[in-house]
């Protein structure tokens, strides 16, 4: 009888007690205190005054704003205090190597050493040859509803009113890695010397939110007008709200 390894015997389940904070983060960089300021502010964003209007909607529909984080900026910042905290660790090790040439004479001995820390380069973010920086989105299932229709009880189960904090289906909102930008980054000719890159490098991810077969053919653009952006709003039935969120509750557990 063939044995099995060790490995394939046994797992570890973490209890409780070991998960740390940071398990609930959605990236290192998006600490609990941001995703609460993030949400704060989208509760206290107001509803769009181009919804008077409408005298109303159809029967079950609902108007709803996605809550969505933006990670680059968060993303920069968080790589920046790092390299800003690398700061003395940098001089000091410029200095040592300043010394070494100071006593072996590859530096004239009057010469008083200088540092001037290297600025930051922002590396964390994609550029794109259009100058425009690849954004990465955190689409979170939570949304906020701006208007809705008439809606029977039997089709609203949940009682959702204008105003209410609501739950989405997860499937609405998914993320995923971009198998084209997988491919666009590993291609052996992308840094070829004297090659120029003539077409916009694709998405690094996908997003249901985002894409014309997911979430984007509900796009609702409340000023048929102008192309204002007031955020990720879409028009939806209140059938595809699974839930309404307690504000209260939901803002307690992003500080876990």
């Amino acid at each position: 009888m063939v044995e099995l390894h060790d490995s394939v015997n046994k797992f570890d389940v973490p209890s409780t007690k070991s998960l740390e904070e940071k398990d609930f983060w959605l990236a290192e960089y998006l600490s609990p205190e941001i995703v609460q300021k993030e949400l704060t502010d989208f509760l206290h964003k107001p509803i769009p005054e181009e919804l008077a209007i409408y005298n109303g909607f159809g029967l079950n529909d609902v108007i709803i704003e996605l809550f969505v984080i933006n990670g680059t900026p968060h993303k920069t910042a968080y790589y920046k205090a790092i390299y800003d905290a690398g700061a003395p660790e940098r001089e000091r090790l410029a200095k040592e190597l300043f010394d070494k040439k100071k006593a072996i004479g590859s530096i004239p001995l009057d010469k008083v050493f200088e540092y001037n820390d290297p600025p930051f380069v922002g590396h964390t973010t994609i550029i794109e040859p259009s100058g425009e920086s690849n954004n990465e989105w955190f689409t979170l299932p939570i949304a906020k509803v701006l208007a809705m229709g008439e809606a029977a009880s039997e089709f609203n189960p949940c009682d959702v009113k204008v105003g209410d904090l609501v739950r989405l289906p997860d499937s609405m909102v998914w993320k995923a890695d971009n198998p084209v930008y997988l491919q666009y980054i590993n291609h052996p000719e992308r840094d070829m010397k004297g090659v120029r890159q003539t077409s916009k490098p694709p998405m690094r991810f996908t997003y249901n939110a985002l894409s014309s077969q997911g979430m984007a053919r509900d796009a609702f653009n409340i000023n048929p007008l102008n192309y204002k952006n007031h955020g990720f709003i879409y028009k939806k039935k209140v059938t595809e709200i699974s839930a309404v969120l307690s504000t209260e509750s939901l803002l307690k557990y992003t500080a876990l």
